[in-house]
């Protein structure tokens, strides 16, 4: 099974139509806005709503397959994404595995996260799989000047290539529940924008720890966001580095230390995620009203 196939889920939850019809109402207002699923950090004197930081995004937004948006844009990520329920989710499965990384696209940081894996010898105590052509990947020249530019070494890719599974029978699911922790590689980690897609909000909903690749304090942004980030099982501290490499030095080693199984704790931080996620898909249509008088009156002034 192909890691893209479970992204059925998003025709089957209707989740597209609902930002079409966001999209379409932003057009018939005349408000040029792009509907997003990213976050950006709050601005001073930040209008609030529900007492909660009303989040703003500036120029350098990148979101989940899109590389170019206009600014002010809307994000709806925590709106949509409790979608990925996944309701069939065995509890009793005993983790067998250290840990997953379930890679579907490469990127410079998902190589880099790839190569100290390797260069650590712990490939083998994880379910890794890696749904990607790396040697098409390496040889497009933008690319390869790109990591040049950040002084990665591709020398020795050939042979990491040798060593990588391509694909995994296992969905995400499956994949979470048989390991002791989740890593879970966001698709963008630029330090200017905090990029969300469903990878994040998948592992919120599963009962398994996690630790996330993605930019600096995005784990801040989901505790603003009232989420259980299972603080008291995982050290999260590597959050606050601002250079990759070092959250990677800080973030690896908790991939194969031994940790206490705690399926109760596990299922408390779930139940929590689901119900904030239910909350806020409630509070949506309200939250788009207040987005859109909002925006209205700034145009007028």
């Amino acid at each position: 099974m192909a890691l893209n196939n479970y992204q059925d889920r998003i025709w089957k939850s209707n989740c597209l139509a609902h930002e079409a019809n966001i999209k379409s109402t932003f057009e018939r207002l005349g408000i040029k806005h792009q509907l997003v699923d990213a976050l950006w950090s709050v601005e001073e004197n930040s209008e609030t709503f529900d007492d909660k930081p009303f989040y703003t995004l500036t120029d350098g937004l990148v979101t989940d397959n899109h590389f170019r948006f206009l600014n002010n844009s809307i994000n709806v990520a925590p709106e949509f994404y409790s979608i990925y329920r996944c309701p069939t989710i065995d509890v009793t499965q005993y983790p067998n595995y250290k840990y997953n990384c379930l890679i579907n696209r490469i990127s410079g940081e998902r190589y880099l996260v790839l190569k100290r894996l390797w260069q650590a010898n712990m490939l083998d105590k994880g379910i890794i799989s890696f749904n990607c052509d790396m040697r098409e990947f390496l040889q497009h020249t933008p690319l390869e000047e790109y990591f040049k530019s950040y002084g990665i070494d591709l020398s020795d890719s050939e042979e990491l290539y040798q060593q990588l599974p391509l694909m995994t029978d296992l969905d995400p699911d499956q994949a979470a529940m048989r390991s002791h922790i989740t890593l879970v590689c966001e698709t963008y980690c630029t330090p200017r924008t905090i990029t969300f897609s469903e990878k994040i909000f998948r592992a919120l909903q599963t009962p398994r720890p996690w630790l996330l690749i993605c930019s600096p304090n995005s784990i801040n942004v989901l505790r603003d966001y009232e989420f259980d980030v299972l603080d008291d099982v995982v050290d999260h501290s590597y959050d606050e580095e601002t250079e990759f490499e070092s959250r990677l030095d800080k973030l690896l080693p908790q991939l194969v230390q031994d940790r206490v199984f705690d399926q109760d704790r596990y299922q408390q931080a779930v139940e929590h995620n689901q119900e904030r996620l239910d909350k806020l898909a409630k509070d949506w249509p309200h939250k788009l009203s207040y987005v859109i008088q909002s925006i209205g009156a700034r145009n007028q002034s």
